[in-house]
């Protein structure tokens, strides 16, 4: 598999789209989950309701962009600047901890208790459940190698789920534990499905060790283990980008307390209408929460996106080319990964209209149409060809 990364950072269209990214990757940024710990918040005690710590939360969000706005260098931040008790960071893992009692993690909104042992539409209960974590070299290639961390579950029910396994069935018992046991082997520790915050700062620190470009955060999904991926920051303080890889079905709330930590952004983007996220994903109100969110990352958060368009059979004219075209019109500096990797698992049998790989000329008229609509894509996409041998995608730069 050839990631032709130097190739892909030559293109002065990446360069302008993400310059802290890069100057992470240079040693001459400062990663934002460190800026947040730095900001002091008032005393956090347990009697402060919800609008109160938001109240907070709001305040201490414009001192967090008075210090990014500082841009100081990593050496003039370390010298200068100490962990604030309590900090922003910590007002985020509060804020986080009392949404899981009535859970608002994604657009689900469940309302479920999952402190109690209550389990909503996600099937995750209060702790984290991780797959696995590896040094991946399959991403997009600026953003190779990259720290993947795998959480079980998903907000969606996709029926075309090529990774139904972890998404959907991995606490049944004729599956096996996947990846148990080489996380077990990181840990040090007894193979378990339940991971703590601590377990996750030992997962990046591992990660940071084999020298990855981010840290990214992926499933299934990994909306439904927010709060214990931010109190899993602040267990760990190397100076790297974070990474948000997600179906994008976050909630308001949820998001707004990613806003403020997450280097850059990987978010999924599949349907241009309701019906058809409803239909394959159990997604309601797709388009509404989907150009919310993006809008949000956009303007309030580092603005640095990689989008991931899957190009599915029969749904160029529903779908691609109207999220493209919203995309192109709302998101100028973000690029795209328009993907040709749809393969029919899961349930997709019982959709005939999707029970096939898209075309080529199918793939071929959404990436023409992105280009005729200037969006940014051939960085960061890559051909790709089913290999019904080892039932996986053998991939190649364009």
């Amino acid at each position: 598999m050839s990631r032709d990364v130097l190739h892909s950072w030559r293109d002065p269209r990446v360069q302008a789209r993400f310059p802290h990214y890069r100057n992470l990757l240079d040693g001459k940024a400062v990663a934002f989950y460190k800026i947040a710990k730095s900001i002091a918040v008032p005393t956090i005690d347990a009697t402060q309701s919800i609008d109160e710590l938001v109240r907070m939360h709001d305040a201490a969000r414009v001192l967090f962009k008075d210090e990014v706005a500082r841009g100081q260098t990593p050496n003039d931040f370390e010298q200068t600047t100490v962990k604030a008790n309590p900090s922003f960071l910590d007002l985020k893992v509060r804020l986080a901890k009392e949404y899981l009692k009535h859970c608002n993690f994604c657009e689900n909104l469940c309302g479920v208790d999952r402190t109690r042992g209550q389990i909503g539409k996600c099937g995750m209960p209060a702790e984290a459940c991780i797959f696995d974590a590896i040094r991946h070299e399959g991403e997009e290639p600026i953003l190779v190698p990259s720290g993947c961390i795998f959480f079980y579950g998903c907000t969606f029910k996709c029926v075309f789920c090529a990774n139904f396994e972890i998404a959907h069935e991995w606490r049944k018992k004729d599956l096996p534990p996947l990846g148990l046991q080489a996380r077990s082997m990181w840990l040090k520790k007894p193979a378990s499905w339940f991971n703590s915050p601590e377990d996750v700062a030992d997962l990046v620190a591992e990660l940071f060790k084999q020298k990855v470009k981010n840290i990214n955060y992926v499933g299934g999904d990994p909306t439904s283990d927010l709060h214990v991926i931010l109190e899993a920051m602040e267990h760990h303080d190397m100076n790297i980008c974070l990474l948000w890889n997600s179906n994008f079905y976050n909630s308001a709330p949820a998001l707004d307390l990613l806003l403020d930590v997450m280097d850059i952004w990987l978010p999924d983007w599949k349907y241009g209408n309701d019906a058809c996220a409803l239909k394959y994903s159990r997604a309601p109100n797709y388009m509404a929460i989907m150009q919310r969110n993006f809008q949000r990352i956009n303007d309030e958060g580092s603005g640095e996106i990689i989008i991931r368009h899957l190009v599915m059979p029969g749904h160029v004219e529903c779908c691609s080319k109207p999220a493209l075209e919203w995309i192109a019109r709302h998101l100028p500096k973000a690029v795209v990964n328009i993907m040709e990797q749809y393969h029919p698992a899961y349930h997709a049998s019982e959709y005939p209209e999707i029970n096939r790989l898209p075309t080529k000329e199918e793939i071929d008229a959404a990436r023409r149409y992105a280009t005729d609509l200037g969006i940014v894509w051939e960085p960061v996409t890559y051909t790709a060809a089913w290999n019904p041998n080892n039932r996986s995608w053998d991939v190649s730069d364009m």
